[in-house]
């Protein structure tokens, strides 16, 4: 299928849905609900229809701006991170905070729920990356990568069993760790620039990175190498996530688009504009029918895949 934008396909725009900057987006698996955080210093639930999303809760416990959100898979719980150095838990259904962690100064930046629900991961601006207890609150681990102390800007866990993370940095190297012994497993070398989006396929033996060198690539996590890197976007890459099914993935970017990607043939399928400022999120719907985005200009986006 050739490239095509395709404005058609926008289900629904929802303009000034946080009052700043959105900076994350998740769509939660089994309760099918989108989260969203905001500089604004608030996370938001949104209730999910055939034409659109209608806001739910607005979680206001953060002092400063809400830099990421993750959810675990069974949807009941979700995670943010702020510039006020803390980790939160909320619970979805019951639409109440659950836990506060204080991470210390420039101690969590992206954050990443585990899939179990029993651990959060965040990235530190000293270069590693620290897990929490979800229900202590307790750090129980840290991941350092070697030889750099640079900015870790993404983090995420495997899909499946949550066995390993990886870890990207504003050096544009790529960590991935064993989590069961802490062990470093691959360095990763293929961006020159920070990499601020990763994420594993739904079969995690592959694992997408997103860099401000405009190239997504795309990594066998079993040998520690590079299979392919796909380019289109013309400024920093900035958001990724993967299809249900694994055979797509989404990327969106500081040229303001929202790509489709086919992993068969390494090719960008669908281009969507809509967005006034850079994407800085993007989230596939648990069918994989769907995709919405979030940016700078405060608006959010669902589409029709």
């Amino acid at each position: 299928m050739a490239e095509a934008t395709q404005p058609r396909s926008v289900i629904a725009r929802i303009e000034k849905a946080h009052e700043e900057s959105i900076w994350s987006i998740a769509w939660t698996r089994e309760t099918n609900t989108v989260i969203t955080g905001s500089l604004d210093e608030t996370a938001k639930c949104w209730a999910v229809s055939d034409t659109g999303l209608t806001s739910k809760n607005v979680f206001d416990r953060h002092d400063l701006g809400v830099i990421s959100v993750s959810a675990e898979n069974s949807g009941n719980f979700f995670a943010t991170s702020a510039l006020d150095c803390t980790i939160r838990i909320f619970d979805l259904v019951k639409g109440a905070p659950v836990r506060a962690i204080d991470a210390g100064p420039v101690e969590a930046w992206t954050v990443s729920f585990s899939p179990d629900g029993n651990h959060v991961a965040s990235g530190s601006q000293a270069g590693h990356v620290n897990v929490w207890d979800a229900h202590s609150g307790e750090k129980v681990q840290t991941f350092e990568p070697r030889g750099t102390n640079k900015f870790t800007t993404s983090v995420a866990y495997n899909n499946g069993s949550g066995d390993q993370i990886a870890c990207g940095a504003m050096d544009g190297a790529v960590s991935v760790f064993d989590v069961a012994t802490s062990k470093l497993l691959h360095k990763l070398e293929g961006h020159g620039m920070p990499v601020r989006a990763l994420c594993f396929l739904p079969e995690n033996r592959m694992l997408l990175t997103a860099s401000d060198d405009m190239r997504i690539n795309l990594w066998d996590v079993t040998q520690g190498q590079l299979v392919g890197t796909m380019t289109g976007h013309t400024s920093w890459v900035l958001a990724l996530s993967a299809s249900p099914e694994g055979r797509y993935f989404a990327s969106g970017a500081s040229d303001r688009r929202v790509k489709i990607w086919d992993l068969g043939s390494r090719q960008c399928v669908q281009t969507f504009d809509g967005h006034t400022d850079q994407v800085w999120g993007v989230a596939y719907s648990p069918d994989g029918g769907r995709l919405v985005s979030c940016g700078e200009d405060g608006c959010i986006q669902m589409y029709k895949v």
